[in-house]
């Protein structure tokens, strides 16, 4: 941003740049979120990461293919 100019702009005192930093998402307290409602009932999800996860592919038009095995999961 650079220094602002004050014959051009309002300067923020230091009081209003802490105030605007602490709405910074960062600084905000941890909200549990509403775990969604997945479209494939016939799914097994582990969990509730998995659930996020299968609602960004249902959003994007993909299909999961299945569960991978053991074997698979430790080669890739």
């Amino acid at each position: 941003m650079g220094a602002p100019d004050p014959r051009e702009a309002k300067v923020p005192t230091l009081a209003e740049k802490l105030a605007q930093g602490k709405r910074h998402w960062a600084y905000q307290p941890i909200q549990r979120g509403a775990v969604p409602v997945v479209r494939e009932k016939m799914l097994e999800l582990p969990g509730p990461i998995d659930a996020f996860v299968q609602a960004k592919l249902d959003a994007a038009g993909i299909r999961a293919v299945g569960t991978s095995d053991k074997h698979t999961l430790l080669r890739g």
